[in-house]
């Protein structure tokens, strides 16, 4: 991995890390979650979403798979009571997207 990879990876990890950590902070995450394992999962999952795009050539695909993934992880990280809002909230979010 090059210098200049290895800064984004850590800065993204960063990133994610942080907003989880406010969110669980916030009530919008499971209050038991561990900000730096969601932070990575948050992390791992765009990445993986997007190679699979680049490698399979369907970029104008991408985020119709996101939405999915955001889907199917959400019951695991918000509280049930927010699910639909925040299920909502991500397809409105990827939608714009879509060409």
């Amino acid at each position: 991995m090059t210098i200049a990879a290895r800064r984004a990876t850590t800065s993204w990890g960063e990133t994610y890390r942080l907003l989880s950590e406010r969110a669980i902070a916030q009530g919008d995450l499971i209050a038991d979650l561990d900000p730096d394992v969601v932070g990575v999962l948050l992390q791992e999952l765009t990445a993986g979403v997007h190679i699979v795009a680049v490698g399979t050539e369907t970029m104008d695909q991408m985020a119709a798979r996101m939405e999915r993934a955001w889907y199917f992880l959400l019951p695991s990280l918000v509280p049930p009571e927010k699910l639909s809002y925040f299920r909502e909230f991500a397809a409105r979010r990827l939608r714009r997207y879509v060409v």
